[in-house]
C-alpha cells in the first residue's frame, strides 16, 4: 500500500511538472519578443577576431585587458555592427557574466518554484518591452546576444534574455528587499574644487555578487550617429550606469524610491544611454529623459561641461523634474530632493525606512571635512567606511559611503575630458585614468598605444587592503556566503562561529546570521542572545529591524 501511495504521488508530481512546462512554453510563446531584422546581417557574421597583446581586434575595433585587470574596449559603426563586434570581441566575458548573474539570482531566490513564478511575472511585465526600446538599441543588443550562452535557453531565447537583463537595475531597486542597489554620488564646482572646474564622483553600489564585479569593461563607443562616449559596463550590457560623452556630458544612475511596476516601459539604463549619445548639455538631457517612459523611478545625476554644473533629473513613470542645487555642489543617495517629490508618500516612506537619509548626512559630513575637492580627495571620500562622526558601525553597513559592494566607483572631470575608474576589489583598488580627447582622436590606435590609460595619473590602491581588518572582512564574506548557500543547515563548530563573530563584530548582520544559524538548529536560547546583540547595533533598514523583532518573538515563545 505504501509503494502504491508513493507511485501515485510521483505520478501526480510528474503530471504537475509536465503541465507547468506546457503552460510555461505556451506563456513564453504568447509573450515572445521578435528579433530585429538586419538587412546586411550576413556581412557581419563572417567577421573573425584577430589576436593582439592581451586581447582581440576586429578591424578598427579592439578589446584589451590592462595590467590592473580592467578590460578596455573600442567599437564603432552602426548599431548592429557595434553590438555584433562587441559580442565577438568579448564573447567569453558575455558568457561568464551571465553565469555570475544567474548564480546570484539562484542564491537570492533558491526556491525553484518561486523562480518559476517570478519568471512568469517578469516575462508578463516585459511582454511589450521591445516596443519601448529604440530600434538602434534593440539592434545593438541583438548583435551582442548572438554570442550568449545556449546554457540558459531554458530561461528564454538569448535576445529576449539580453533585453530583460537591461532592466535588471530597475527590477533590483524596485524589489528593495533584495538589497541590490544603494548608490552614493555628488557633483561639485566653483569654490568646491581646486581649480573651480566641475567634478563628478560616484559609487555604483549595484551588488550581484563579487564575481559579477570582477570583469569590468571600460567601453569606448564611436557611433555612426550621435556623440562618442565612454561607459563602465560588463559583458553583454550596452546600457549606461556611469558614462561621459565627447562634450563632457556625464550620466550616473541613482536608484530612487519606486513601487513595483505594473507594466513595461524603457529600462533606465537605456534612457541614460540615449542621453549620453544624443545630449551635449543639461537642456538636451532633460528633453530626452522627459520624452521617455521609465520602468521605475530614477534619479539621473547629470554633469555638463558646457553648463559648468551638475543637476538631478528626478523621474517617475509619470513625471520628470529638474532639480538644481542652490549651492555649487549636489549630492544624491537614492531619495528625491526636489520640492515636487520631497513630500511624495513613496519618497517619505523610503526616507523613513531605508538608509538613504543617514547616508546622505554622512556623505555631506565627510565632504564638509574636505572643502576643496580633487580626484584624489574624492577617491578618499568614496572609500570612507565609517558611520556618523567616524563611528564603527560595521563593514558593509548601508549607512556608510563605502559599503564594500560597489561594482565600480568613478570620478569625472568633464571639462578636461578625464575620467578615473576603480579597479578590484570594489573601490579599494587603484583608480585608472583615461583621457577621452586622446582615445577619441583620429590618430589613436591600440596597435600603436599598448597602454590605453594615463599611467602618470593613476591613484594608488587603498592601504586598507594590506590590513588585518580587511582579511577578517574576507573571512566574514566567505562565511556569510556559506550560511546563505546552505540555508544554515550544515553544522558549524563553535570555533568557526566565534571567528565569524569577530570578523565583523560591529555589523548587525554578523549577529543576525549567527542567530539565524542557531534558530535553524532550534537552539532558541543562543539564537535569542545573538538577535538581541544584532538589535543593539546600527540597523539602517526598518525591514531588518522588524525582522529581528520577529525572530526575538519566536525565540521567546519557544524558551
Amino acid at each position: 500500500m505504501f509503494k502504491s501511495i508513493i507511485k501515485k504521488i510521483l505520478k501526480i508530481s510528474l503530471y504537475i511538472f509536465l503541465l507547468m512546462a506546457v503552460l510555461s512554453g505556451i506563456f513564453l510563446w504568447l509573450v515572445s519578443l521578435s528579433e530585429p531584422v538586419i538587412e546586411d546581417e550576413a556581412a557581419y557574421t563572417t567577421l573573425k577576431r584577430d589576436s593582439i597583446a592581451n586581447g582581440w581586434a576586429v578591424g578598427n575595433n579592439w578589446l584589451h585587458k590592462n595590467e590592473y585587470g580592467l578590460y578596455e574596449m573600442y567599437v564603432e559603426g552602426k548599431p548592429f555592427e557595434r553590438g555584433y563586434v562587441n559580442g565577438l570581441l568579448s564573447q567569453e566575458l558575455v558568457v561568464r557574466q551571465e553565469d555570475y548573474f544567474v548564480n546570484r539570482l539562484n542564491a537570492l531566490i533558491p526556491s525553484r518554484l518561486y523562480q518559476f513564478f517570478l519568471k512568469q511575472v517578469v516575462v508578463w511585465l516585459n511582454k511589450d518591452l521591445d516596443e519601448n526600446i529604440a530600434e538602434e538599441n534593440k539592434q545593438e543588443i541583438y548583435g551582442v546576444s548572438r554570442f550568449a550562452s545556449e546554457r540558459y535557453d531554458y530561461i528564454a531565447p538569448a535576445y529576449q534574455r539580453m533585453l530583460n537583463y537591461h532592466g535588471a537595475h530597475d527590477i533590483g531597486h524596485a524589489m528593495q528587499n533584495m538589497n541590490l542597489v544603494a548608490c552614493s554620488s555628488y557633483g561639485v564646482w566653483n569654490s568646491y574644487t581646486s581649480d573651480s572646474s566641475l567634478l563628478i564622483a560616484r559609487n555604483f553600489d549595484f551588488y550581484a555578487g563579487d564575481d559579477f564585479s570582477k570583469e569590468r569593461i571600460i567601453l569606448f563607443i564611436n557611433p555612426d550617429k550621435g556623440y562618442k562616449q565612454m561607459l563602465v559596463t560588463w559583458g553583454g550590457f550596452t546600457g549606461v550606469a556611469s558614462g561621459m560623452n565627447e562634450h563632457g556630458l556625464t550620466v550616473t544612475l541613482n536608484a530612487a524610491p519606486s513601487v513595483l511596476p505594473s507594466s513595461t516601459a524603457t529600462p533606465v539604463t537605456l534612457i541614460s544611454r540615449q542621453i549620453l549619445q544624443y545630449a551635449k548639455n543639461i537642456d538636451e538631457a532633460f528633453a530626452i529623459a522627459s520624452r521617455a517612459k521609465s520602468f521605475v523611478s530614477e534619479s539621473f545625476l547629470i554633469g555638463s561641461a558646457l553648463d559648468h554644473k551638475a543637476v538631478l533629473i528626478e523621474k517617475t513613470p509619470d513625471t520628470t523634474i529638474l532639480y538644481t542645487s542652490p549651492r555649487a555642489e549636489i549630492l544624491s543617495t537614492n531619495h528625491f530632493q526636489s520640492p515636487y517629490f520631497l513630500r511624495d508618500p513613496v519618497n517619505i516612506k523610503h526616507m523613513n525606512e531605508s538608509a538613504t537619509v543617514e547616508r546622505y548626512k554622512r556623505l555631506q559630513q565627510v565632504m564638509d571635512q574636505v572643502p576643496v575637492k580633487t580626484p584624489q580627495t574624492s577617491v578618499n571620500i568614496l572609500r570612507n567606511r565609517k558611520g556618523w562622526n567616524e563611528s564603527n558601525i560595521g563593514l558593509s553597513n548601508e549607512n556608510t559611503i563605502n559599503q564594500l559592494v560597489a561594482h565600480h566607483s568613478i570620478i569625472f572631470l568633464p571639462e578636461q575630458q578625464l575620467v578615473w575608474v576603480s579597479t578590484n576589489p570594489y573601490q579599494l583598488g587603484a583608480f585608472v585614468c583615461y583621457d577621452l580627447k586622446k582615445i577619441f582622436s583620429d590618430t589613436f590606435s591600440i596597435r600603436d598605444h599598448k597602454v590605453v590609460y594615463e599611467e602618470n595619473r593613476t591613484i594608488a590602491a587603498d592601504t586598507f587592503l594590506t590590513t588585518d581588518e580587511y582579511q577578517r572582512y574576507v573571512l566574514y564574506k566567505s562565511r556569510l556566503q556559506k550560511f546563505q548557500s546552505t540555508s544554515y543547515n550544515l553544522p558549524v563548530s563553535d570555533q568557526e562561529l566565534a571567528a565569524f563573530e569577530q570578523s565583523n563584530p560591529e555589523y548587525f548582520e554578523t549577529h543576525l546570521q549567527i542567530g539565524k544559524y542557531y534558530l535553524a538548529h532550534k537552539n532558541y536560547g543562543a539564537a535569542l542572545k545573538y538577535f538581541n546583540q544584532a538589535k543593539s547595533k546600527i540597523i539602517p533598514r526598518k525591514e531588518d529591524r522588524d525582522k529581528i523583532d520577529a525572530f526575538i518573538q519566536t525565540c521567546t515563545k519557544n524558551l
